[in-house]
């Protein structure tokens, strides 16, 4: 499982592009990396040079971006809204994404969804919440923003599975863990 969200940023213009990110959506996370490491117009600009993200890194060079690093061409590519309204309109049922980000006025912003559950009518009917996003705040006055407890990233935890598992798996064994093939070991 993992904490998806949408990272974007308002263009000079007034248009809006974003990216989906997979991995560590959560304020704790993705939000503050973004306020920690691409906190001027210069640096958040360039999360959008690659299109979809898996997780983010400190630096462009250490994401992992679809298009860059899984070799998926243009598959994953960046989405340009005409405003900040489209942008939220256009994921009003986004029931899968927990998070938007965006870079406007200088600052990272946050917006959060929430689910309510619709009640089942019957067996024939499809048990889908209905989305509804907060207003965007300030990052840094997000609730979670201060939470100083270290954690680890489920970027971090999968790797961790990974390594239990090539253990049990052995020498002989391989497995595809985000998207690439583990390096065996040359001994």
């Amino acid at each position: 499982m993992s904490t998806r969200s949408l990272i974007a940023i308002e263009l000079p213009n007034g248009k809006v592009k974003s990216i989906y990110v997979h991995s560590d959506g959560y304020v704790e996370g993705n939000g503050k990396l973004l306020v920690d490491h691409y906190s001027t117009y210069d640096k958040a600009i360039k999360l959008f040079d690659y299109g979809d993200c898996s997780y983010l890194g400190e630096t462009t060079n250490e994401c992992s971006f679809y298009q860059r690093d899984w070799d998926r061409g243009d598959k994953c590519p960046t989405t340009t809204y005409n405003n900040e309204y489209c942008l939220m309109y256009d994921n009003s049922g986004a029931t899968m994404i927990e998070y938007i980000y965006i870079y406007k006025g200088g600052e990272w912003h946050v917006s959060e969804s929430t689910g309510i559950a619709k009640p089942m009518l019957g067996t024939e009917a499809y048990d889908i919440p209905l989305v509804y996003w907060s207003k965007f705040e300030k990052v840094v006055d997000h609730k979670d923003y201060k939470n100083n407890e270290p954690s680890m990233s489920e970027v971090d935890m999968l790797g961790q599975i990974g390594k239990a598992l090539k253990q049990t798996l052995g020498d002989g064994g391989s497995m595809i863990m985000q998207g690439a093939r583990s390096k065996d070991k040359t001994n």
